[in-house]
């Protein structure tokens, strides 16, 4: 079961900002909803997040924050 993920959580995989990490779950979001998924405002699934950045489960784009 994918975990759903809330803006901190997004910050610490991406290291973005909050306001670079909203952008990006309202994003992914809307991809999904067009997708025919049900979304949560302001939480994206894990699982989604890591496909569309590319990234491995316990990998961060970033770690220099």
């Amino acid at each position: 079961m994918a975990e759903l993920l809330g803006v901190n959580e997004v910050v610490n995989i991406v290291g973005t900002g909050p306001d670079a990490a909203y952008k990006i779950i309202r994003e992914l979001n809307s991809e999904l909803k067009e997708r025919g998924f049900l979304v949560v405002r302001g939480r994206i699934a894990e699982n989604y997040l890591r496909e569309r950045l590319n990234l491995e489960r316990g990998k961060e784009c970033l770690t220099d924050k």
